[in-house]
């Protein structure tokens, strides 16, 4: 992926995942903080809103 830029969740970004394709089971995530990259990766620090649950969200990015 040569000359493009990796665009980063930013802390206090929300976003809302779903356990099924279908969008059952849908819960909100604060981003807090990026926690680390690598070659097709992104790991963000987080916190389930609902709870206030920390962990760690990994995002994946395709390797051409």
């Amino acid at each position: 992926m040569e000359g493009s830029e990796r665009i980063f969740l930013k802390k206090g970004q929300r976003i809302e995942l779903a356990q099924y394709q279908d969008g059952r089971n849908k819960e909100v995530y604060r981003i807090l903080s990026v926690a680390g990259q690598g070659g097709s990766t992104v790991c963000y620090d987080a916190v389930r809103e609902i709870d206030g649950q920390t962990g760690k969200l990994k995002e994946f990015y395709p390797v051409d």
